[in-house]
């Protein structure tokens, strides 16, 4: 570039010598009169565009403070904001009242951040429904929210709040595990097999994670061969499968008992031997305690 501008100023300092007395303009001011070729006054410009960037260099300090500057600020807004989020956490009631006093020396009133912070020191739903209204902190804003209506058993309104924040932030991953614990509380179990299959696409759970909540919902919905071929080992879907097919329910038990017995594994299966001749009872009991022999269960089972 600077060889560009050298042999630009060379072109035109020909040029005057060779054209000086033609082209000519004449500048009067402040009592003066300036006489000079045009060729004069570009080469002048060019020599004085070339001179500030000579002096850039060793001026650039400048720049240079004013970016350290603004970046010890930076740090301290952070320490700041650091410092107010552990004593708001701690409750530390004093501090907190200082820390309000010393915001305004960081934040301005209509930031983003000052708005955060009011909820943070003073957490009430009205502080919180402030934040709904400026797009950087609608987020937290549903999230304190969010924290009341869980406080208070509204999953109604959590559900609300949740199905909001995933409109506009879906790619939040605490939004849709949120979301489905709502759901499955609320006994919206189609519309928690459409979270689920949000969070399988998102990769917040694995698998066999996946397999696990899918048979347990589907489970709920009444279709229990489904969800035993889903989820096989889980113990809530065998009871269930047992109940549902009498003909390999004992097959299910023993195989249920021989991992993990239970008082309503015994329970169905006593329902099948009931009216069966006691000593034919107390073998199918034996048979059964044999499958886990060591657990206490077996015990209570026999008696």
């Amino acid at each position: 570039m600077m060889r560009f501008i050298f042999i630009l100023i060379s072109i035109f300092t020909v040029g005057f010598f060779i054209v000086k007395d033609t082209w000519m303009v004449t500048v009067q001011g402040f009592g003066y009169e300036l006489k000079a070729s045009v060729l004069i006054l570009i080469v002048g410009v060019i020599l004085f565009l070339y001179l500030v960037h000579l002096l850039k260099k060793p001026f650039g300090w400048w720049g240079r403070c004013q970016n350290w500057l603004n970046k010890r600020r930076q740090d301290q807004k952070e320490a700041y904001l650091l410092l107010a989020l552990k004593t708001a956490l701690d409750q530390n009631t004093a501090a907190v009242k200082q820390l309000i006093k010393d915001k305004n020396k960081f934040f301005d009133k209509k930031s983003d951040e000052n708005y955060i912070l009011e909820a943070l020191f003073e957490p009430t739903p009205h502080t919180f429904e402030q934040l709904l209204h400026r797009e950087n902190t609608e987020l937290a804003g549903i999230r304190g929210l969010l924290t009341y209506a869980q406080k208070d058993g509204n999953w109604a309104e959590a559900g609300r709040l949740l199905q909001k924040a995933a409109e506009k932030h879906a790619q939040e991953p605490w939004i849709w595990e949120a979301l489905w614990t709502v759901q499955t509380l609320q006994n919206d179990w189609y519309e928690a097999l459409n979270t689920l299959e949000i969070l399988k696409k998102q990769g917040q759970i694995n698998k066999e994670e996946y397999t696990r909540r899918k048979a347990l919902l589907v489970l709920k919905l009444g279709r229990v061969s489904e969800a035993y071929k889903l989820y096989p080992d889980h113990q809530a879907i065998v009871l269930a499968y047992a109940k549902a097919e009498p003909g390999k329910a004992e097959k299910l038990i023993r195989h249920l008992w021989a991992k993990a017995p239970c008082l309503e594994a015994f329970d169905i299966y006593w329902q099948m031997i009931a009216s069966e001749k006691q000593s034919k009872q107390v073998k199918a009991i034996e048979k059964l305690v044999n499958e886990n022999p060591k657990h206490r269960l077996d015990r209570k089972s026999v008696v």
